[in-house]
């Protein structure tokens, strides 16, 4: 409210109070009169907003202002546009034996035109930040749904939300992971920050979050997080979700499956063969619910075939891969595919 609103309010409150001390009979009266000038001062800020966006020929203060107004107007206008979309949307429950690619390093690049995707599989998971808004509405085109990929435990030092993050809430850097350090997943700070990335998530259109680096507490993460912050961490970031019809996976974290089992709806995992893992993963399948699988074996023929018979009947939804996430992947019937990805 601006300041020449405040003074109209609070003349409106004086005059009321004037009417109130001298004719008792008639505060109704006076109640009505107040309520129809404040809903008239709203009005008015609206249509002044209005008024400063049309505004031409301003002076270079008044520009600023006006470009102020009208931004706000713009992000008004824009979570307005959102939260309708959001509320058509229904929560998307993936079933069993999804198909699906994950592509991490590198925006994934679709011709505007675009007839089908490489590979044609039911699932996308890509970077909540690379990728743009018109990527994800593309593949939801083609059919595709959309898993949006954000490391919701460890602090980046290249997100466009980097500098919001507090010293204080960064533990130990990631080993092998250049400017990655551990996050305090429990702090008010951290959640306000991933509250916005969810919300990010919704308004591009994702329909589903893949929050990475959840375990913390298995890692030597200088702030002494424990297996029960993770767990209370991954149902925060699932109702998030769940606010905006988004749903929300357990990526990796093992041992907290059956804590975390009736708030996540599929399990992203790598490397289960290489350390005997996938037996917990079970869980997911036995409640319907997919286990996206990532090995990353190396080159040899060999080395796939052994990765794919170990998890032969199991339901999960397998997939190969290099660890820079490229847009390379193979599958377990032989397929080799490379999804094109934007280099610029």
């Amino acid at each position: 409210m601006t300041t020449q609103h405040l003074v109209y309010y609070k003349s409106a409150i004086k005059v009321n109070q004037l009417h109130t001390s001298r004719r008792r009979g008639h505060w109704f009266k006076g109640l009505l009169w107040l309520i129809a000038s404040i809903v008239c001062l709203i009005l008015l800020g609206f249509w002044s907003e209005v008024g400063y966006e049309l505004t031409n020929g301003l002076g270079s203060e008044d520009r600023d202002s006006q470009n102020h107004v009208v931004s706000r107007t713009r992000r008004s206008l824009d979570t307005l546009s959102d939260q309708v979309h959001t509320a058509r949307r229904t929560l998307w429950k993936p079933s069993l034996n999804t198909t699906w690619q994950i592509v991490l390093n590198n925006p994934i690049k679709l011709a505007y035109n675009a007839s089908h995707t490489v590979p044609d599989v039911d699932v996308f998971d890509i970077d909540l930040f690379d990728n743009s808004k018109e990527t994800i509405w593309k593949l939801h085109g083609l059919h595709k749904k959309v898993i949006c990929y954000f490391s919701a435990g460890t602090y980046e030092d290249w997100r466009p939300d980097a500098e919001q993050f507090k010293k204080k809430d960064l533990g130990k850097s990631l080993n092998d992971w250049p400017g990655e350090n551990w996050l305090r997943i429990n702090s008010c700070s951290v959640r306000k920050i991933m509250r916005a990335r969810i919300k990010l998530a919704s308004q591009k259109g994702c329909d589903a979050i893949d929050p990475d680096n959840i375990d913390g507490y298995s890692n030597e993460n200088g702030l002494r997080l424990t297996k029960r912050d993770s767990i209370r961490y991954i149902r925060f970031l699932a109702q998030e979700a769940a606010r905006y019809k988004m749903s929300c996976g357990l990526k990796n974290g093992g041992d907290l499956i059956s804590s975390v089992l009736r708030s996540t709806h599929f399990a992203i995992n790598e490397q289960c063969v290489q350390y005997s893992e996938c037996g917990s993963y079970t869980q997911f399948i036995r409640k319907k619910k997919p286990v996206f699988h990532i090995e990353y074996p190396k080159t040899s023929n060999k080395t796939a075939d052994f990765v794919c018979n170990a998890v032969k009947g199991m339901k999960f939804s397998t997939i190969l891969k290099d660890m820079s996430l490229n847009g390379w992947a193979e599958y377990c019937d032989g397929k080799v595919v490379s999804t094109p990805v934007d280099t610029s």
